[in-house]
């Protein structure tokens, strides 16, 4: 499997779009915003491979770090749903205007 072929199961990012066709973020290119992904993904693995050494290395250290990384997922997960549900126009108390 093409590593590069991975590119097309990124998160779809709204790009504003120059006459060219190409995608354009402050001056990136197509190829750059590709290379830009692939290093994501590559330095994501390293990171990965890497904690699982040190974790098997240290497992009190990597659970508490897990169960850490964990919560902190959900709690980040309850944000973005609840953030869906807000509404400024049906805001009963603004922390806003004190």
């Amino acid at each position: 499997m093409n590593p590069f072929s991975l590119l097309q199961f990124l998160p779809v990012i709204m790009v504003p779009w120059r006459p060219g066709g190409q995608p354009v973020i402050r001056n990136a290119s197509l190829a750059g915003l590709k290379a830009c992904g692939v290093a994501v993904i590559v330095l994501g693995l390293i990171i990965y491979f890497w904690f699982v050494k040190w974790y098997r290395a240290h497992p009190v250290w990597g659970k508490i770090i897990v169960w850490t990384a964990a919560v902190w997922c959900v709690l980040r997960l309850i944000g973005i749903i609840r953030s869906f549900c807000d509404d400024p126009y049906t805001r009963v108390k603004s922390d806003t205007y004190k």
